[in-house]
């Protein structure tokens, strides 16, 4: 086999771990925001349907379980969604960067270019890092939002039940 095709296949091997990376985000994202959006649905659906005694006791429980819906959401899903999906961004980039520099630079050339050789998986990615993105926030904050006019709308009596 010639030094072109093995160069060739390895780019091509690189890419295909570049896309596969890049096809598990699209993936988890696709799935993330159908259960988003579900949740939203039950929680606005609550708003118009759901009737809670308005008793001090049972409005009490329900705010903590609404809390407590909104902080699992936040947490479990959104920021381990995001969390999963840097990481396969990450993955991807390096793959990414391994092609590009297998083709276009030399092997001993790379170092001197980048400064610093890049770190394939993230050892640590910040549990909280997620808090700091506007897409996820987006989603909490709508969560939160819905969760809040659902236990009002319970607590004024508002159902139309």
């Amino acid at each position: 086999m010639s030094d072109t095709n093995m160069d060739t296949d390895r780019f091509d091997a690189l890419m295909r771990l570049a896309e596969f990376r890049n096809t598990r985000i699209a993936d988890r994202r696709s799935h993330e925001w159908k259960v988003t959006v579900a949740l939203w649905a039950l929680l606005a659906a609550g708003i118009i349907e759901l009737r809670i005694p308005r008793s001090t006791p049972a409005l009490a429980i329900f705010a903590i379980v609404l809390f407590g819906v909104v902080v699992a959401h936040a947490f479990l899903w959104v920021g381990d969604h995001w969390r999963q999906s840097k990481k396969d961004i990450l993955i991807s980039f390096f793959y990414t960067d391994r092609a590009q520099d297998h083709v276009l630079l030399p092997a001993e050339n790379i170092l001197a270019v980048r400064g610093q050789a890049q770190q394939a998986w993230p050892r640590n990615i910040a549990c909280c890092e997620f808090l700091c993105q506007g897409r996820c926030w987006a989603q909490i904050l709508t969560t939160f939002f819905l969760a809040a006019g659902l236990w009002l709308a319970s607590a004024c009596g508002l159902a139309t039940h």
